[in-house]
């Protein structure tokens, strides 16, 4: 999803081998495609990590090691000099780097978020960068969700509701551009 003539972009991907369960191989290729496809203005590896004594320990009694993006975005990744966000917690918004002034710096005014869970940490992310005042569009081709397509299904009708996903009633009349 696209604007064409649109304003500055950026991406956001979000995406460990941890989360997938041997169903979303068709999200791994759509983000590769998309990545191959569009040039953004700027790009955002998310790592996620919930070790011993972080709040998901205490809270839940979950841990998740850190891991690197999946090789086959990863590759693709390196090549554009992405901003490496780890976090320990769901938004990328809240990782150990400030990605509000590095994307006011890159004067981005729109984020594009893919990547796993969509209903938890893709959620999170795109929430919190509507918040922050960008235009946001989770690629609903380009998410997925460890707990299922009905869970992935019922974040996207939300995201959808406040018309924050590149299928969103509210854009539907604009110029996009599609996945195949």
């Amino acid at each position: 999803m696209l604007f064409a003539g649109s304003d500055i972009l950026q991406s956001v991907v979000d995406m460990q081998k941890g989360f997938l369960k041997g169903v979303h191989v068709p999200v791994i290729r759509n983000i590769c495609s998309l990545l191959e496809r569009v040039r953004y203005d700027a790009y955002v590896e998310a790592v996620f990590h919930a070790g011993k004594g972080t709040l998901w320990d205490k809270e839940t009694g979950w841990t998740f090691p850190a891991e690197p993006t999946l090789p086959d975005i990863e590759k693709i990744l390196a090549a554009k000099n992405p901003l490496r966000i780890t976090k320990t917690v769901q938004s990328v918004f809240h990782g150990n780097k400030d990605l509000v002034a590095f994307l006011h710096e890159k004067h981005i005014k729109e984020v594009h978020i893919v990547g796993v869970d969509t209903n938890d940490c893709v959620f999170a992310t795109a929430l919190d960068s509507f918040g922050a005042g960008f235009y946001t569009y989770v690629i609903e081709e380009c998410t997925a969700s460890s707990s299922g397509e009905t869970i992935r299904a019922e974040a996207i009708d939300l995201l959808r509701n406040i018309d924050i996903t590149n299928h969103s009633k509210l854009i539907a009349e604009k110029e996009l551009v599609a996945l195949d």
